[in-house]
């Protein structure tokens, strides 16, 4: 017989004898006596999956060269190639979105069949073919035998194609017509396993569905359909083989136990015999011309028991490289293999497995002497590895990292103290990408420092000699208290090319290096300069800090470039299951507790050594809610005093899928259900959606346009799963910041009710991946740059600014930021080389400085009163109330400021979305404190400004010359907690109930340093008529200072004179 091409073929020693339909063996490795039962069938067949090969007839001028990709489709208008094997891309120059190929028709054949035809082999490489937008999946691989690309359907951003005969797209190669060849082809989900593959299954305790993965078994092949069968076996024996029938569904490992951190291991092989299809006899020859195709695959099974023990505590040893001057220890995961060496400055060591504390299958070598800026090379089973603990890449190399000695990269001078803040809801975060930030010359900016790590912090710029602020002076002056950096790890694309050249551009979402930062950036671009390069980001962040600025570092642990980033360790980085949670194809499965742990470290790094604020998770809705919570918790644990801000984009690429694979990922209706030690939030796109509408488009329109958003993705529901489906209803949920009662019950995963504190909600408006709010504004219609159109980019966002929770806003919002040359991909500009990202300052000192003005007031105005920024649910739900004359079009909304300590006793926030000015019944007593585009001296009147939002409050002046007297006190290991005092007939008071033995402590905002100081250390603190110091009762603090002392019983109830 002629075995077929690109098939594994075994020979058969003994007859196959079928056992019960859904019957297996089972076992490990080569056993010939299998232990598990690991397969079953589930009586379903997946004929969608079922192949029909149909010839195409071949006519006169469709012949190509050999080695040609043939691409048979009709689905697309352009055609880019974008190929890559373990080593990386097939051309060292090719940038997404790929090479251009859509000129190549056989014009003469059809023309839907276009070629490429490499310099180079392009055999065993993987291959996209995309048209700028929809692309084909990741997991077919070009062969000479099977070279046409055939797309048959279109969905959304995703094409199915799999590779065929060239015979099947009626193309000859070379003048030969080839030969339609039988083969196996296993289905996982909705991915082809190559034959050779692994099949993993990772289970997790208390996820059923993780126990097991489900396979489609299908045989291919001229005249192959649904009546053919095929028979599969595990191990070595033969004998328990079982047939099945052409697309037949068989679940694996649904009934094989693992223990915690082990793997189970067997061989699974597929047969298809030619006489079996044709003769009533299923017995199988051991002739070799008859069973003529068997694929085997390799099944692996894990099982991972969450310890909390290990989570959440610090352990003294890790992982990558520890250096000291006498010796460098190298340690590694690989969980697959033993073969586990590191290649030191040219000689090569034997890793031997270790015994960590809570780290399982890690393999380390110590190597004596002083190792600072060698180069080291991992490899696992004889292939190059990168170290996931890495702390910076050798130059020239994609997997081989630098000694490190980090004590060399502190900034000059030392670190500046953290700047202060007190609680995360007063958190105002900046979205900015380095290179957008300073690379345009209206920025100011030392030419040697645009668009790069150090231009973001240089002080002193200005637009042209106009005087108006630019860079790190823009965001002092606006007011802001975070910056929120794009991506600065080590990312893939363009990363070989410096940020101040043109031609490349990436917002830097394909991790190639979790713990390095990233490259381009730096003034030592492509050099061996590594100190340097870690330094300048240090320098960064530590300027920022001493400008009052912290700064929150955007991480995208979802996924990576692709699998080749950690795949080259083992495949338990990446989830097992064939379906994709990240649309990117490589899905990070946290579900690993190693992977999960790396995840831990990457951030603590991160934090310990850059001194980081916090952090923004991409996608942070592929994980489990319970693995979110765990990593805010261990960060507050290992970092109790940093006041870190955490949060991440509740929803996935597919969130049905990660509904299935994963425990309870992140959701906005999942948010309460996280530990009140995590301090973790989200963004609430509930209200995003409530004032917009749709973020990519000008189709649907929301509440700020005086509509009701109509668009795919809805308004959400409250905290009993009622829909808010009124304006009213969801502006009101957003203004209280989406916060839940305590015992309510609803369970839809997309509450816009899902948050337990107001810590949790990230209120905001747009982001980089939407269209800019400006030209959000304009798609709906309106004129650009009119005075409507100035009115709504005001008004978007002073309802952000008077809504409770953490407030966000997207870099250039405040002075009319445009992306509109990015063209077609203005929403989604991530690889625009147009410059529409660039920051244009001049817009600033041009026609929309006034509202760049308006943007400063209203932050100023938020930062400066606690009422717009309360720090529990309860205070919100007491406080916080919906005026009854609310409409759809205006909605008023009632804050008691006196409760939380505001001068501004009473308020009243008008969001008015008509065309018209609007009169207010305002209560007797207020005076208009902001009027639509101005905050502070506005006209005392009783309108409402169109399209904006208008504020009234009951202002007590002498309150708002004092310090605000606050308590803070803490119960438990959460750290401090927050009680506001209220200003009354001269004094501040409060009065609340504590656990007995709880301890507080007493300050004033102006002179709270943090510490915690008693009596001893100056502290004034007295009884009322007593001139002791307290145990507990009516205290008078008759001057400023901090105060602590133990609660002896469970109510405390005292008074503060204040000082001006």
């Amino acid at each position: 017989m002629n075995l077929k091409k690109n098939t594994l073929a075994v020979s058969i020693l003994s007859a196959l004898m079928v056992t019960a339909c859904g019957g297996s063996g089972g076992g490990n490795g080569g056993s010939s006596t299998p232990a598990d039962n690991w397969a079953q069938s589930t009586g379903e067949f997946d004929t969608a999956k079922i192949q029909t090969v149909t010839k195409v007839e071949t006519k006169e001028g469709c012949d190509v060269k050999a080695g040609t990709l043939i691409v048979d489709d009709s689905n697309f208008n352009t055609y880019n190639l974008w190929a890559w094997n373990d080593n990386g891309n097939l051309n060292k120059d090719v940038e997404w979105p790929g090479v251009d190929f859509t000129a190549n028709v056989l014009k003469y054949c059809n023309d839907t069949i276009h070629t490429y035809t490499p310099t180079t082999s392009m055999e065993g490489y993987s291959v996209i073919v995309n048209d700028g937008t929809a692309q084909t999946g990741d997991g077919n691989v070009f062969t000479p035998e099977k070279p046409c690309l055939k797309i048959t359907d279109l969905n959304d951003k995703k094409a199915t194609g799999s590779f065929v005969s060239a015979t099947e797209c009626g193309v000859t190669v070379g003048g030969d017509i080839q030969e339609i060849p039988n083969e196996v082809i296993i289905y996982n989900g909705n991915d082809i396993v190559s034959n050779g593959g692994i099949i993993k299954i990772d289970e997790v305790a208390g996820v059923d569905e993780s126990a097991y993965t489900t396979l489609s078994l299908t045989l291919r092949g001229d005249g192959l359909d649904e009546n053919a069968t095929g028979k599969y076996w595990f191990g070595d024996n033969v004998d328990s083989a079982v047939s099945f029938k052409n697309g037949e569904k068989i679940t694996i490992g649904k009934d094989v136990k693992v223990e915690d951190g082990a793997t189970k291991e067997i061989k699974l092989s597929v047969a298809y015999t030619p006489a079996q299809n044709s003769e009533a006899s299923v017995a199988v020859a051991t002739d070799a011309t008859v069973a003529d195709i068997v694929n085997v695959y390799t099944i692996k099974k894990t099982f991972s028991l969450k310890n909390e023990e290990c989570r959440l505590n610090k352990q003294e040893q890790t992982l990558g490289a520890t250096y000291t001057k006498e010796s460098t220890t190298f340690r590694i995961w690989s969980p697959d293999t033993s073969d586990v060496k590191v290649t030191v400055d040219g000689v090569t060591h034997t890793l031997n497995k270790s015994n960590l504390d809570c780290y399982t299958n890690v393999y380390e070598v110590k190597v004596d002497g002083d190792l600072v800026g060698k180069t080291y090379q991992f490899t696992i089973g004889g292939v190059d590895a990168r170290d996931p603990y890495g702390k910076m890449t050798a130059k020239g190399s994609n997997t081989a990292n630098i000694v490190m000695d980090m004590k060399t990269t502190e900034p000059d001078g030392g670190w500046a103290d953290r700047p202060k803040l007190k609680n995360r809801e007063d958190t105002i975060a900046y979205e900015v990408h380095v290179r957008d930030f300073t690379i345009d010359p209206t920025s100011g900016v030392d030419d040697d420092k645009k668009g790069r790590y150090l231009g973001m912090v240089q002080p002193g710029t200005t637009y042209a000699d106009t005087g108006v602020k630019t860079g790190i002076d823009h965001l002092k002056e606006l007011g802001v208290t975070h910056v929120q950096l794009q991506p600065i790890f080590d990312y893939a694309t363009c990363s070989n090319v410096d940020s101040q050249d043109s031609s490349c551009y990436n917002w830097g979402y394909d991790p190639w290096n979790y713990n390095v930062p990233e490259d381009r950036y730096t003034s030592v671009f492509g050099t061996d300069k590594y100190e340097q390069k870690i330094k300048e980001v240090k320098e960064m962040i530590n300027e920022f800090h001493k400008q009052g600025i912290r700064v929150i570092m955007d991480v995208v642990y979802n996924h990576t470039m692709d699998k080749t980033v950690l795949g080259g360790i083992t495949q338990n980085y990446y989830i097992s299951k064939g379906d994709d949670i990240t649309g990117c194809g490589n899905t990070v499965n946290a579900d690993q507790n190693m992977v999960w742990t790396m995840i831990r470290d990457s951030m603590d790094y991160w934090v310990s050594e850059f001194h980081v604020d916090g952090f923004r998770l991409d996608l942070v809705g592929a994980f489990a809610t319970k693995d979110y919570s765990d990593w805010g918790e261990y960060l507050n644990k290992q970092h109790p005093n940093a006041n870190l801000v955490i949060y991440g984009e509740p929803w996935a690429s597919d969130n049905d899928t990660a509904e299935k694979l994963v425990k309870e990922p992140v959701r906005t209706g999942r948010m309460h259900k996280t530990s009140k030690d995590a301090h973790v939030g989200a963004f609430n796109n509930r209200i995003r959606n409530c004032l917009k509408g749709s973020s990519d488009d000008g189709k649907a329109l929301g509440f700020i346009f005086n509509k009701t958003n109509d668009g795919w993705d809805g308004n959400g529901t409250d905290e009993n799963d009622k829909p808010l489906e009124t304006n009213k209803d969801c502006v009101f949920m957003g203004v209280k910041a989406g916060v839940r009662h305590a015992d309510a019950t609803g369970i839809d995963v997309w509450s816009a009710q899902g948050f337990a504190d107001p810590e949790q909600t990230v209120s905001y408006v747009t982001a980089h991946d939407n269209l800019a709010l400006r030209d959000k504004i304009e798609a709906a219609g309106v004129t650009s740059g009119s005075a409507e159109a100035k009115a709504l980019q005001v008004y978007a966002n002073s309802i952000i600014m008077i809504s409770q929770g953490i407030s966000f806003i997207h870099g250039g919002e405040e002075f009319g930021r445009t992306k509109i040359a990015a063209g077609k991909d203005i929403h989604n500009s991530y690889n625009t080389i147009t410059g529409a990202n660039d920051f244009k300052w001049d817009l600033k000192a041009g026609d929309w400085k006034s509202v760049n003005d308006s943007y400063a007031a209203y932050i100023q105005m938020r930062k400066a009163h606690p009422a717009f920024h309360m720090t529990t649910a309860d205070q919100i739900f007491d406080n916080v109330t919906l005026d009854d004359a609310s409409s759809d079009e205006v909605v008023i909304v009632n804050i008691d400021g006196e409760s939380v300590g505001d001068s501004w006793e009473k308020i009243k926030v008008v969001m008015n979305s008509t065309p018209s000015a609007q009169t207010i019944a305002v209560p007797e007593g207020m005076v208009k404190v902001a009027d639509g585009v101005t905050v502070g001296k506005v006209e005392n009147n009783t309108t409402a400004a169109p399209q904006a939002v208008s504020i009234w409050a009951v202002v007590n002046e002498d309150a708002a010359n004092k310090t605000h007297a606050q308590l803070y006190y803490v119960g438990d290991s959460s750290g401090w907690k927050f009680k506001p005092m209220t200003y009354k007939n001269g004094y501040w008071t409060l009065e609340t109930t504590l656990e007995e033995g709880s301890e507080f402590k007493i300050t004033g905002e102006a002179s709270w340093d943090g510490e915690l100081y008693n009596s001893s250390n100056g502290t004034s603190l007295c009884l009322q008529g007593d001139e002791g110091c307290p145990t507990i009762g009516n205290i008078t603090i008759k001057a400023t200072g901090l105060g602590l002392v133990k609660v002896n019983d469970k109510t405390l109830e005292f008074t503060f004179e204040p000082t001006k």
